[in-house]
């Protein structure tokens, strides 16, 4: 499992994950100003995203923190956009 929060927080780059993506199974994901859904605050996910994707990734994400079920929708968009 990897922590895009935590990555985010200890300043890992993204490259970390796409030397690691062969190891993980599924990531967990939240803003890192106030552990938040993906969207809240508008963080760019995109370059964990891109290299997640550049290894061939396609395990789950996981939204984790502090979030309100009136945040879902936008979280979701905001995980299917941020990729592209």
């Amino acid at each position: 499992m990897a922590d895009l929060y935590h990555s985010t927080v200890m300043n890992e780059p993204p490259e970390d994950y796409a030397t690691y993506a062969h190891f993980m199974a599924v990531i967990e994901i939240a803003e890192k100003n106030g552990r938040t859904a993906p969207g809240v605050n508008g963080q760019d996910f995109r370059p964990y995203f891109q290299a997640l994707k550049s290894k061939g990734f396609k395990g789950p994400i996981e939204i984790e923190g502090k979030w309100k079920l009136e945040q879902l929708p936008k979280a979701f968009a905001t995980i299917r956009e941020q990729p592209s």
